[in-house]
């Protein structure tokens, strides 16, 4: 393995894995020659979202680093903005909101890169990328091409897309393109959101004061990964049906439940369920549950990708044992 590449620093997890070769994609190189060169490629956003083994040997990384912001139509109420996937997506988040463009204010301080956005249908405190998302343009791995996909193709639901699904692996997502109100921002309704403002004496909160908010929230509950290695929440929340929310409920009385798209069915929040499952600040290992969110996992040092998913494992099963429902993890794994 002398003569792999170390590409751990450009995880957020810090784990160490060495492939074949990397390539850095800008906007410049062409990709259908990139893929008739390189046939076993994984193609590396923010290192945000992934959990690496050590040996990846026999993979050539595809790194998306291109960068660009550009206004394609805008009229008095709304704005639409051509996004490059390799620009960092809070600095895309940033620009909106100096700008006064709302409707991804509530997503700030999402580690990774815009392109990735779609992928898991990213999103927090009340808003997801599919609710502005108008299309993206990528290279289609099979028919050899560029194309243009639009949302409505991309079945998205709870942190999910056809990206995941029947999709997986075939495109790389090069631009997107979103449309954001003019309009006065919606003021996300969680509590912890809420209290920021009545602690901060804010009582008409502007876009920037939500923005401001969000990474407050965030920092609080989550340690940044230059501090202690992590890829933020690691499971997702499970959907129940209302039958079963109403069971957990009457046994668990505190238990918080929260809407989705379907009024017969509730989010339950992965991290009350892990802490209350006596999980919160657990060790299993260099990999543990961080001490103030027990929704995220964190590196303590010298951790592999094998640690890791020991520490999610029990984590399920634990959980499973004591509340009948089987979390899911959000990070890929990349073996």
């Amino acid at each position: 393995m002398d003569n792999l590449i170390d590409i751990s620093s450009y995880t957020t997890f810090n784990l160490p894995s060495k492939v074949k070769s990397i390539t850095h994609f800008t906007g410049e190189e062409n990709l259908e020659e990139f893929f008739a060169k390189n046939d076993n490629v994984f193609v590396l956003g923010g290192g945000s979202n992934i959990i690496l083994s050590l040996d990846l040997s026999d993979k050539a990384v595809l790194k998306i680093e291109n960068k660009d912001i550009e206004i394609v139509e805008q009229d008095e109420n709304n704005i639409t903005l051509r996004i490059a996937a390799g620009e960092i997506w809070d600095n895309v988040v940033s620009f909106a909101c100096e700008n006064n463009y709302s409707g991804i204010e509530a997503m700030s301080a999402i580690p990774g890169i815009a392109g990735a956005t779609p992928v898991q249908n990213v999103g927090a405190y009340g808003e997801e990328i599919k609710d502005v998302l108008v299309s993206l343009e990528a290279y289609d791995r099979i028919e050899k091409k560029y194309v243009t996909i639009l949302a409505e193709e991309c079945d998205f639901s709870y942190r999910m897309s056809r990206f995941k699904k029947d999709w997986k692996d075939r495109f790389v997502i090069t631009y997107i393109t979103i449309k954001l109100s003019k309009g006065a921002p919606k003021i996300p309704i969680y509590k912890v959101v809420q209290d920021y403002f009545k602690n901060n004496k804010i009582e008409n909160p502007s876009i920037m004061d939500i923005r401001n908010a969000i990474i407050n929230v965030r920092w609080s509950k989550l340690p940044k990964p230059s501090e202690l290695p992590n890829c933020g929440s690691f499971f997702e929340n499970p959907i129940v049906d209302k039958v079963f929310a109403a069971k957990l409920q009457q046994e668990f009385k505190d238990l918080p439940l929260f809407p989705t798209d379907h009024e017969d069915m509730f989010k339950v929040p992965a991290g009350w369920l892990i802490e209350h499952a006596g999980l919160k600040g657990v060790s299993f290992g260099p990999v543990g549950t961080y001490e103030k969110n027990a929704l995220v996992l964190v590196n303590h040092g010298g951790a592999t990708q094998e640690n890791v998913i020991h520490a999610r494992d029990e984590i399920i099963k634990i959980v499973y044992h004591k509340f009948g429902i089987m979390l899911e993890s959000e990070p890929e794994i990349i073996k």
